[in-house]
């Protein structure tokens, strides 16, 4: 794992317990000093996680951010992102055997998530307010979408997204 920032002075609190086979890695900005005369504030911060291990869970709690997630190479069970008011640009692989579920809770927000073009998706969206566009071929029946490709077999990505107001956009890649 290595985590880079755009601003040397930034410290970042960096917890890793591992027991019994599970690694818990949990990364907190433990000083945040905000300066109005600063006009060059920006808030990058890269995290890079090896892409090697199967991951079982992947949990990430943002607040107000502008957050471009690309996880395209890890393999992992489930992912939950807890975000409150965010523009989310998320890059996901294909699914791992087995499937693998994603959990999205937001606030007012705008969401792009990003799919690898042979990807057996199932969308269930329970957003109160939301402009949700997907690839053409994409079918809605009850209360999911599925993909142009969905059979309901083999291994599938399966998104769950709920919150408040947002703007969503599923594309393929």
């Amino acid at each position: 794992m290595t985590l880079r920032t755009d601003r040397s002075g930034r410290r970042f609190s960096i917890h890793n317990e591992i027991s019994s086979g599970r690694a818990d890695l949990n990364i907190e900005m433990a000083e945040f000093n905000f300066d109005t005369d600063d006009t060059t504030f920006a808030t990058l911060v890269e995290l890079n996680l090896n892409p090697k291990p199967f991951y079982e869970d992947i949990s990430f709690q943002m607040g107000a951010a502008d957050l471009e997630l690309n996880i395209s190479d890890l393999f992992f069970r489930k992912l939950k992102l807890e975000l409150g008011a965010s523009s989310t640009k998320l890059f996901l692989p294909n699914a791992a055997v087995g499937g693998s579920e994603i959990r999205v809770e937001c606030g007012a927000s705008s969401i792009e998530i990003i799919i690898k073009k042979d990807s057996q998706v199932k969308i269930v969206n329970s957003m109160a307010l939301s402009n949700f566009r997907t690839p053409d071929g994409f079918t809605e029946k009850g209360e999911a979408i599925y993909s142009d490709n969905f059979t309901g077999i083999g291994d599938i990505i399966t998104i769950y997204i709920d919150g408040g107001v947002s703007s969503l956009q599923l594309r393929k890649q």
